[in-house]
């Protein structure tokens, strides 16, 4: 199964946000408005945050959780606390403006689609692996066994096949 277009898009609005929000610190910093030990840790934390649509198109279910989570968090601390923030012009702005992209990211990756291409675990690993028609996978991904298929052995190689053998 092909990642759905909502999940393609969730994954480049995060993009986008990462991005954004990287250049808005950076204006911030080449303005004197934000010092370097803040600068050094947005940049830091916004380099973990890429792991997170590497994992996403992994299909980590996990990773949807934890952006969710996440979210509600930048949600309240910006509802709640926005007043009280330093005034970092440009990171304050992109953070505003970030809240309905956040959103819809979280929307696109709850959709009927998401949901089924996420919690479609058992063809997951296969399709990473390229595929095999004797592996099974658990709910959560790994491939349990594989099992040997011999029926597409030639038989002019002086070796009965599999299905001659039930003969």
């Amino acid at each position: 199964m092909d990642m759905p277009d909502d999940t393609r898009k969730a994954i480049w609005t995060f993009w986008g946000c990462i991005g954004t929000a990287v250049i808005a610190a950076l204006l911030d910093r080449l303005s004197q408005r934000m010092g370097t030990g803040e600068f050094t840790f947005n940049l830091v934390l916004y380099g973990v945050a890429v792991i997170i649509p590497f994992k996403l198109a992994a299909r980590s279910n996990a990773t949807r959780t934890i952006l969710c989570v996440l979210a509600a968090i930048t949600l309240l601390a910006w509802v709640g606390g926005a007043a009280s923030m330093p005034t970092a012009l440009f990171s304050k702005i992109i953070g505003w403006l970030q809240l309905p992209a956040i959103g819809l990211t979280i929307f696109w990756l709850f959709t009927p689609k998401s949901n089924d291409w996420f919690n479609d675990s058992r063809n997951a690993t296969a399709d990473r692996l390229g595929g095999s028609e004797g592996s099974t996978t658990s709910r959560s991904g790994h491939v349990d066994r594989i099992e040997p298929s011999f029926d597409k052995q030639p038989a002019e190689d002086g070796f009965k096949t599999h299905d001659q053998n039930r003969v």
